[in-house]
């Protein structure tokens, strides 16, 4: 993989220096990355798509930073956000040959969670990997709550986009509006109260780097924290060890719920990939 000719020219001006080598990373299901080391003998992390919007990547800096923000939270620092071309530079951080303390992971997502707002969302919308997420409540839902909020934000545009892709179809659409009172009636049963979330938690966003880990690529909004915990636990059980230093306990009917959760994941995967996820999807709907 070559980088474009004219994010080398932006690099190489932003950098002060000429890039000496560039390296290929085969971890990104949506985007080209890579580590460049520059002829200062510096590294940084690049990540760049020429599919995506012009605000891709300053939406995922926006994200890091408030994540960032949270006291026991580690993020990369962020170098650069492309203004010509979708692209970010970040800190370049050396991965561990193996994960780190399940419970210092427990430790980093309690923290995260502890931050709360009286309101799902976010002030910006977002992605999560190449498609949009809407975050921004419109005025007629001003005083949502998280059930309605999950159903009117979060699938209910995976069903849209996957009619535009031509796997949610009328029988889905069929199936969907006869769950749709066993969904809220399953949401309504947890966690109400709106914590800062990742957005998309799975062990290969959570980069280990030093013993640490740093939280990357992130779908950053306000909702049931719930929502991380079950994305977390979709593709692996999660630690023991992580949960006794996560130390907020999950009400009643996590597992159920969880996989109600894991819909708007699931859906979005089907949006992407197509194949198995539509065929889970429906499983999952249908187990209801």
């Amino acid at each position: 993989m070559l980088i474009p000719k004219s994010l080398k020219q932006e690099l190489e001006d932003i950098t002060k220096s000429k890039i000496a080598t560039f390296s290929s990373c085969a971890v990104d299901c949506v985007n080209q990355v890579g580590v460049i080391t520059l002829e200062n003998k510096q590294k940084v992390f690049l990540k760049w798509n020429d599919r995506a919007s012009c605000d891709f990547f300053s939406a995922e800096s926006h994200g890091l930073k408030l994540l960032g923000e949270v006291n026991g939270v580690t993020v990369p620092n962020i170098l650069h956000v492309g203004e010509s071309y979708p692209f970010i530079v970040l800190e370049y951080l050396p991965a561990d040959d193996l994960p780190g303390s399940q419970s210092l992971l427990g430790q980093t997502i309690n923290a995260l969670h502890s931050v709360t707002s009286l309101a799902p969302g976010l002030e910006i919308d977002n992605y999560l990997g190449l498609l949009p997420q809407q975050n921004r409540v419109s005025k007629q839902h001003r005083r949502i709550d998280w059930v309605d909020f999950f159903v009117e934000y979060r699938l209910k545009p995976q069903a849209v986009l996957g009619e535009q892709n031509s796997w949610f179809t009328w029988d889905f659409a069929q199936l969907f509006n006869q769950k749709h009172s066993n969904i809220i009636e399953i949401l309504k049963s947890g966690e109400q109260e709106f914590s800062l979330l990742h957005g998309d938690l799975w062990s290969g966003n959570v980069h280990w780097s030093s013993g640490k880990p740093y939280l990357i690529d992130p779908a950053v909004y306000y909702g049931s924290r719930e929502a991380d915990i079950a994305f977390m636990s979709l593709f692996g059980s999660l630690d023991p060890e992580f949960f006794e230093a996560y130390d907020m306990p999950l009400a009643d009917g996590f597992e159920v719920r969880k996989h109600v959760l894991n819909l708007y994941h699931l859906m979005n995967h089907a949006n992407i990939f197509g194949g198995q996820y539509v065929e889970t999807v429906w499983s999952i709907l249908e187990a209801l």
